[in-house]
């Protein structure tokens, strides 16, 4: 189709009927079109669809040319044609939301185009479209139906580039006529009723600036419709990801932190002995729990110094099954002790009684080495015959330790020792080197262990 054949296709050789072509949106292909063709079928008009398929979101707001220029050159396409299909008669366009961007499109790079009326609903155009360069195109002005609620082309202006709100706030501009119409959203005009009430009546008119308003006054489109207009969602965006990059390289030029310090011991100790003394335990019988019955003595002899002055206690935490409090004393430092226990959700006593046991060595310098001396008196413990065992944790780095138990009034069988983390259990972690011995008489068993490791637990037990 030559430029002359198209402008001749246009001219008014019928007052009143003529062709009119029906662009839809990204996603109203069929349905709407065909409800609005039929008054104006029945109004004496020709009507033509045109279809450049569905436009997912994504197409439709990503800011490149690509999707939106094969779409335009798909209307452009049927728009000739239609017209060829229709010589002599007038042609005008209803144009939809992404329809009403194709459209105005058309209109400032087609020269040949001319159109009677040019109707748009749910526009996506800018309010600053030039339509000063091209209002000699179409007769009278564009009819721009505006729904106060509907956010779609408020949203994509917001979001990507290239469309307006046109269809939320107007053009507001010479050569347009924006009629509004309050609570009403983006699909409202798409039916039947509203072509034969509002746009039969704009295209049979014969005085093209004569146009029925729509509610006055306006409502204003929601708040929040609003502040999207405000502060663009685009760039908004923009500026995170540029905060983000900019944070991002700032971290590749920025030199790497030092690795963070070793985290500071409070003691070190050279040698820990704790002997545990036998002698006057016996079994207890069930009634006598709560009595002082079986007496067994414990002798805790440490050698250790102070690394930091603000390490002014050294705790020891013991933990015992029998029902009598413990008896702590020292004959080296002041000690305090506090009940550690805490009870089970069943049982009203506490499995195991725990007690920390703090010595004061505020007085002691710090870097030099000092002994320190606990005796404890426990009653009613090692209970369990298949259980009987006593154990070290250490928790400082360590020298060496010395783990015995004696008893002078019975002899010790066979005895099992353990090394192991504390987070595991003795089960897998025997220990068989040649460092324990029993006494010829069976009366006292000896441990001796050099550079123990930290956090880990040394148990020895025994059997009668």
């Amino acid at each position: 189709m030559t430029e002359d054949t198209v402008e001749n296709a246009a001219q008014n050789l019928s007052p009143k009927k003529h062709l009119v072509i029906l662009v839809h949106g990204i996603r109203d292909i069929a349905r709407w079109k065909s409800e609005v063709a039929a008054p104006l079928r029945k109004a004496g008009f020709a009507v033509e669809p045109t279809n450049y398929g569905r436009m997912n979101l994504i197409e439709f707001l990503l800011p490149i040319s690509y999707f939106r220029r094969q779409a335009i050159d798909d209307v452009w396409i049927q728009i000739q044609h239609a017209i060829r299909r229709h010589p002599g008669k007038r042609v005008s366009i209803i144009a939809h939301s992404f329809g009403t961007y194709i459209v105005a499109t058309l209109l400032k790079r087609q020269f040949n185009l001319q159109l009677c009326r040019v109707i748009f609903c749910g526009s996506v155009v800018q309010s600053k479209f030039p339509f000063e360069q091209i209002d000699d195109r179409y007769e009278g002005s564009i009819v721009n139906e505006v729904g106060t609620a509907d956010p779609w082309p408020a949203l994509a202006e917001s979001v990507t580039t290239g469309y307006g709100s046109a269809g939320t706030y107007g053009f507001e501009r010479p050569g347009v006529r924006d009629r509004y119409y309050n609570g009403a959203g983006h699909g409202y005009f798409l039916n039947a009723k509203f072509c034969e009430d509002r746009w039969v009546k704009v295209l049979e008119s014969e005085d093209k600036e004569n146009v029925e308003d729509g509610d006055v006054p306006a409502e204003s489109p929601p708040l929040w419709v609003r502040l999207i207009s405000i502060f663009k969602i685009k760039y908004i965006l923009l500026a995170a990801i540029a905060i983000a990059l900019a944070m991002y390289v700032i971290g590749l030029l920025k030199p790497p932190p030092p690795p963070p310090p070793p985290p500071q011991v409070g003691f070190e100790i050279f040698n820990q002995d704790r002997v545990v003394d036998l002698s006057d335990w016996k079994p207890v019988p069930d009634e006598a729990l709560s009595l002082p019955t079986s007496k067994t003595i414990w002798h805790d002899r440490l050698k250790l110094k102070r690394l930091r002055d603000d390490i002014r206690t050294f705790a020891m935490r013991r933990a015992v099954t029998g029902d009598v409090k413990p008896e702590f004393s020292s004959s080296t430092h002041r000690l305090t002790v506090r009940d550690a226990s805490e009870r089970p959700l069943i049982q009203w006593r506490p499995i195991n009684r725990l007690y920390d046991v703090l010595i004061d060595v505020s007085n002691e310098p710090v870097g030099e080495w000092f002994d320190v001396k606990v005796d404890s008196v426990y009653w009613n413990v090692f209970l369990t015959p298949e259980s009987q065992w006593i154990g070290i944790p250490v928790q400082f780095p360590t020298q060496s330790i010395r783990l015995e138990v004696r008893s002078s009034s019975r002899a010790f069988g066979s005895f099992q020792r353990a090394a192991y983390p504390r987070s595991e259990t003795p089960e897998n972690h025997l220990v068989n080197e040649p460092t324990a011995e029993k006494s010829a008489d069976g009366h006292s068993i000896v441990w001796n262990i050099d550079k123990p490791s930290q956090n880990w637990v040394y148990r020895l037990a025994w059997e009668w």
